[in-house]
């Protein structure tokens, strides 16, 4: 899906036509309920990040972009809407074991250090770009 969604990107973008896709985790349906109330299933949600599986509710967002002018300029992108699965999920593959707890709040820690870093060095060189003209 990933493949195809880049492909028909490319070819029908001088057509106008947008391709995205939406790559969901695991999110509560009735057909799934009593699995993720099982031990196996809470074994599962304790390898997504946030602990959880998704509502069908938080796919209303991206929906919403997905079908609106606000992507106007989006084609080709796949997004991820997993709660952090797929990232962890890569990692898991690499090592062949599952992530510790306290070895995914540190890759958190340092995720979110990372972003703060690239906000405030956005900031700074808006700063200094509205400065200079």
């Amino acid at each position: 899906v990933i493949q195809m969604t880049k492909a028909l990107a490319l070819e029908w973008a001088r057509h106008g036509i947008r391709v995205n896709a939406i790559a969901p985790g695991y999110f509560a349906t009735d057909i799934n309920a009593a699995f993720f109330e099982s031990d196996a299933g809470q074994g599962m949600m304790k390898r997504i990040p946030m602990r959880r599986i998704g509502n069908l509710e938080e796919l209303d967002g991206i929906l919403l972009l997905l079908a609106t002018d606000a992507s106007s300029f989006m084609t080709g992108a796949v997004i991820p809407v997993d709660g952090g699965h797929l990232v962890f999920y890569g990692i898991e593959a690499v090592r062949g074991r599952p992530l510790s707890e306290r070895s995914q709040e540190i890759g958190f820690r340092i995720g979110l250090s990372l972003v703060v870093m690239l906000m405030i060095f956005a900031t700074f060189n808006d700063i200094r770009q509205l400065a200079g003209s």
